[in-house]
């Protein structure tokens, strides 16, 4: 118990100055136009805020990755934690599709836009479009992007039901689909819960699953198979 209150002491001011002068940071790389260093920096935030919490975090299956491939990566998602660890311990580097309110707030915000992540707005039919340009920009020139299919975080460790959007961006980049299990953040930080539980949090990247015969019509079915492919990887 006394260690617990320990991380959540430290956890909340190490976050937001960590979080603000990183950003900075990483304004200036981008200014300077130093791409590598944007990488590095999320990935030393994302490990930064782990560690300030008590969590540990392993990986397995990185050698399903292809350095030289644009993957859709397709995480579970039942914590404000998976975002730290993808960030912190995904062996490499991923823009991300995010909602639309993180870019709003000062600072951060510019820095993750900066950066080449594409802000969703599920409310503005314009803009999604917009966004779905953006992804298809991106897949094409060989960047990999991150989606998390549920739309939002579960609360019980169960797969919500699949968003149509990695589908969508299957469609018509015909990049493949890279399923991502995270096991364990729930348990350090549940959905509205606000104080930390420090413990481990696991990273399993399964084999990537191509979509050159993804169409219009087999779409529904791809989006149920990839989610009963996800249920066996959390299992």
């Amino acid at each position: 118990m006394l260690i617990r209150f320990f991380y959540n002491l430290i956890f909340i001011p190490v976050f937001v100055i960590g979080t603000f002068f990183l950003s900075m940071v990483t304004l200036v790389a981008v200014f300077l136009k130093k791409p590598q260093v944007c990488a590095k920096i999320a990935r030393f935030w994302g490990r930064m805020i782990l560690s300030a919490g008590g969590v540990k975090v392993s990986v397995y299956g990185a050698e399903n990755i292809d350095p030289a491939k644009a993957y859709i990566v397709t995480p579970n998602h039942e914590s404000q934690f998976d975002i730290f660890a993808i960030s912190g311990y995904l062996p490499f580097n991923i823009k991300w599709l995010a909602k639309k309110e993180l870019f709003d707030i000062p600072v951060f915000g510019k820095a993750i836009e900066a950066t080449g992540s594409i802000p969703i707005d599920r409310y503005e039919k314009r803009n999604v479009v917009k966004s779905i340009k953006g992804v298809l920009s991106a897949l094409e020139s060989g960047s990999s992007i991150l989606i998390f299919p549920e739309g939002t975080r579960n609360v019980d460790g169960k797969l919500l039901p699949f968003k149509s959007g990695c589908a969508l961006f299957a469609l018509h980049s015909k990049k493949p689909i890279l399923p991502v299990a995270i096991k364990g953040s729930r348990q350090v930080l549940p959905k509205n819960k606000f104080f930390i539980t420090p413990g481990r949090i696991e990273i399993h990247i399964g084999e990537p699953i191509s979509t050159e015969s993804l169409t219009t019509n087999n779409r529904k079915e791809f989006i149920k198979n990839l989610r009963t492919i996800m249920e066996q990887m959390l299992a």
